[in-house]
């Protein structure tokens, strides 16, 4: 009969100390996130796409210069005979040698922009045809 009660209570403690033994554990949580393997590979990222200046938005009110170097009135580069003097004729500014240009300039500004025009049309032609009028080496 001692063995008998020595069985029965070794059975009685065996869910006990199995109810026991996990007795301050936490319960295994689920990851917050998915194993890696589980994760579908994402796609790559983008190229870097290098940054584009936004377009300087002109006010119609704000002038544009025109930045001429040959003044058109004389013909000599701007700024050759002192401080560079700036006229604005219909919202575009103008660079002129000297403020004796600038008289000149008021009294018929429409022939004086036409000359300017050509000006710069002929630098363009000169400009575009130097490279191929190279001098070779030792000439």
């Amino acid at each position: 009969m001692k063995k008998t009660i020595a069985i029965l209570i070794i059975l009685g403690l065996i869910p006990a100390s199995v109810a026991f033994a996990g007795y301050g554990k936490k319960k295994a949580e689920a990851p917050a996130t998915p194993p890696a393997e589980a994760v579908a590979p994402a796609a790559e990222a983008p190229a870097a796409v290098p940054a584009v200046e936004a377009p300087t938005v002109v006010d119609a009110a704000t002038p544009v210069e025109v930045g001429n170097k040959i003044c058109p009135i004389s013909g000599k580069q701007v700024g050759e005979m002192g401080e560079i003097v700036k006229v604005e004729h219909n919202g575009k500014v103008y660079n002129l040698c000297c403020p004796g240009c600038l008289k000149d300039f008021q009294a018929d500004p429409e022939s004086y922009i036409k000359k300017l025009e050509e000006l710069q049309a002929a630098d363009a032609v000169d400009a575009a045809a130097l490279p191929d009028q190279a001098i070779p080496a030792g000439q």
